[in-house]
């Protein structure tokens, strides 16, 4: 019988599609790489500085509809 830490080990957690669409997103576009948080009633997008997240409030439909969004796209500083 495996130990609670290999079996954890094992185990990778499953990104939602829209997260992984949203990391190369922004990779491609702004070439940053991103932290998303995802709760059931949005994504929550951590942008390393201001003028990231205008561009990312600017481009926020164009975001939405390229990486089929399903829930609201909220964008954070940090």
């Amino acid at each position: 019988m495996d130990d609670i830490k290999s079996l954890l080990n094992k185990q990778s957690p499953n990104e939602p599609q829209q997260v992984s669409e949203l990391k190369k997103y922004a990779l491609a576009t702004y070439d940053i790489s991103l932290k998303v948080r995802v709760t059931s009633k949005s994504y929550t997008v951590l942008v390393p500085n201001a003028a990231l997240a205008h561009k990312f409030r600017l481009d926020k439909d164009k975001i939405i509809e390229e990486c089929s969004l399903d829930k609201a796209l909220i964008i954070h500083i940090g």
